[in-house]
């Protein structure tokens, strides 16, 4: 009787511990999959033009998108856009007349209608064109590791009820 005791309060920790486990593993996909997941920036001076490329996977754009663009010169916000849809996941928007000179700081943040935001800096250089470095995450990399864990917990788990 003992055993059983043992063995009924192990298998209440490990249930207990894969319930706390999937709750924050599915809060973590509502941030995750809403969210833009990149950015990057450009800048000519010759033409005077910020270009935007933004990464938003979405089943449907129409609904879900990315609701507006806030850009902010050293700290002080040069204009603020909102969009009802976007083009695509990857898409690119282009701002005309963007007056900066070498030195300043372009802060970019685009923001989700439905949660999340992304912000990128880019400082103006003496180069024609000024860039940010593209993003080294790897999509939806949260999402298979997660899967591997739950994987790998439901394994532990049958192993302890044989």
């Amino acid at each position: 009787m003992n055993n059983n005791k043992i063995f009924f309060s192990k298998k209440l920790v490990i249930l207990t511990i894969s319930f706390i486990f999937l709750l924050l593993l599915i809060s973590s996909f509502t941030v995750c999959s809403h969210s833009p997941s990149s950015m990057m920036l450009a800048y000519s001076k010759i033409t005077k033009q910020l270009t935007v490329d933004i990464t938003h996977q979405v089943s449907d754009p129409n609904n879900h998108y990315v609701e507006n663009i806030v850009v902010k010169i050293n700290g002080e916000t040069n204009f603020s856009k909102d969009y009802t849809s976007q083009p695509a996941s990857s898409f690119t928007y282009t701002y005309e007349e963007v007056e900066v000179a070498e030195g300043d700081i372009i802060e970019v943040t685009a923001t989700c209608i439905i949660v999340g935001s992304i912000t990128k800096e880019l400082t103006v250089s003496l180069s024609d064109v000024s860039a940010t470095d593209g993003d080294s995450s790897t999509p939806g990399f949260e999402i298979a590791l997660a899967l591997f864990a739950i994987i790998a917990l439901l394994i532990i788990i049958r192993k302890k009820d044989n």
